[in-house]
């Protein structure tokens, strides 16, 4: 199940909810303001959901080249193979060669994955110095973007566990952060 349709089934339920809760609520005496109607929104999205479902299997149903239909290769003529001049000692010999060549070595480099419990104890030992420390700063160039991502993930879990303050003056500032007193 790809995501768009995982996407529109949360929306349909969340919708279905939400008219669930309208209907369980009470009426008020005097509505003032003019909403659209929860069930007509459903149902809109019901039957656009149904249309486009319904042309999917149309269009899943006709023939797909390669899939359910392949190209023809036909001759008009009679083609005679001719195997004369082959000698079977160098085809024998050919083979042989191929066997027994060795293996190609593969290296693979694999990255070194950078945990968000080992960056958020490093910033913690940084921030010990009680000294502003730009997100930069806080960067191992060697980490690559996962560095980067873990490291400001990091600043959002101290952050949230008000261990530090970002600091920062305006859209183009570099973010800073700064630890706070316990």
């Amino acid at each position: 199940m790809n995501i768009e349709l995982t996407a529109d089934y949360m929306v349909m339920a969340a919708l279905l909810a939400d008219l669930k809760s309208r209907l369980l609520l009470p009426k008020p005496s005097a509505s003032i303001s003019v909403e659209k109607d929860p069930k007509q929104e459903l149902i809109d999205r019901l039957e656009t959901y149904l249309r486009v479902k319904q042309a999917a299997e149309r269009l899943g149903q006709m023939p797909v080249l390669e899939r359910d239909t392949f190209p023809a290769n036909i001759s008009l003529g009679q083609v005679v193979q001719s195997n004369e001049g082959y000698d079977i000692g160098l085809l024998r010999d050919a083979l042989f060669c191929v066997f027994n060549r060795p293996e190609p070595i593969t290296h693979q480099i694999q990255q070194e994955p950078v945990l968000l419990e080992e960056r958020i104890a490093f910033i913690e030992s940084r921030l010990r110095s009680g000294e502003i420390l730009h997100f930069e700063a806080l960067l191992r160039p060697s980490q690559g973007r996962m560095g980067m991502v873990v490291t400001f993930m990091a600043i959002l879990e101290l952050t949230r566990q008000q261990k530090v303050t970002i600091i920062a003056t305006g859209i183009e500032a570099p973010l800073a952060i700064q630890g706070v007193a316990i």
